[in-house]
């Protein structure tokens, strides 16, 4: 199991930052235009491109955890 990336809701703007950094871990729902995350526990590439995702992130919405024991 890897790293679980979580977005906060209440603080995504739907800017898409994330989605263009990380497209295999992110999107935009379509309903809501708020990010998504479409792998939620993510290593490697996908845990690398989440962290710029984060990095870039103006509202600050992207979080990581460890994985449940």
């Amino acid at each position: 199991m890897g790293t679980r990336v979580t977005l906060d809701q209440d603080r995504c703007a739907g800017h898409g930052i994330c989605v263009d950094a990380a497209p295999r871990v992110f999107d935009i729902d379509e309903e809501t235009g708020m990010g998504i995350v479409l792998l939620t526990d993510v290593d490697g590439e996908d845990l690398r491109a989440a962290q710029l995702a984060a990095a870039q992130c103006p509202e600050r919405a992207i979080a990581f955890s460890a994985p449940p024991a």
